[in-house]
């Protein structure tokens, strides 16, 4: 084996390895979310790893976008600082009563992510902190051989 193979051989060890730790993180980040933000009667959630997507019943369009803000500095772990809310235009501009219960639950969501913020930021970094130091460990394997 020629030295270019060999290190295209731990190249492809090394993106395999790490693509299963960021697979479990994301797993957990999703979770961190699915734990502050359950469903109001006659919503959907569409929950990832760093997002919450508010849809009215089986519509996959959403009526209002959470979204967790980050840092990113290559040097070191992701840093997550803020949440944000986005309310995507729904079509309508009709007063009725649909809308007063959509505003309604959004306010639900709203004061879910305030009332929150703090504690999931704070999982959410200790699980993206937890993620760089396996990444790392994986390197440093690479390194050492």
């Amino acid at each position: 084996m020629t030295g270019i193979e060999r290190q295209r051989r731990e190249l492809a060890s090394i993106t395999d390895r790490t693509n299963v730790i960021e697979g479990k993180k994301r797993f957990k980040l999703q979770a961190v979310l699915e734990k502050y933000f359950t469903a109001e009667e006659g919503d959907n959630l569409i929950i990832g790893h760093t997002y919450v997507k508010v849809c009215d019943g089986s519509n996959p369009l959403s009526y209002m976008d959470i979204y967790v803000d980050q840092d990113y500095e290559f040097a070191g772990p992701k840093e997550y600082t803020q949440l944000s809310l986005r309310y995507p235009g729904t079509g309508s501009s009709d007063v009725s009563q649909d809308i007063l219960q959509r505003l309604e639950r959004q306010a639900h969501y709203t004061r879910l992510a305030l009332d929150f913020q703090d504690d999931i930021l704070a999982e959410m970094n200790q699980i993206e902190g937890e993620y760089y130091i396996k990444v790392q460990e994986v390197w440093d394997e690479y390194k050492a051989s």
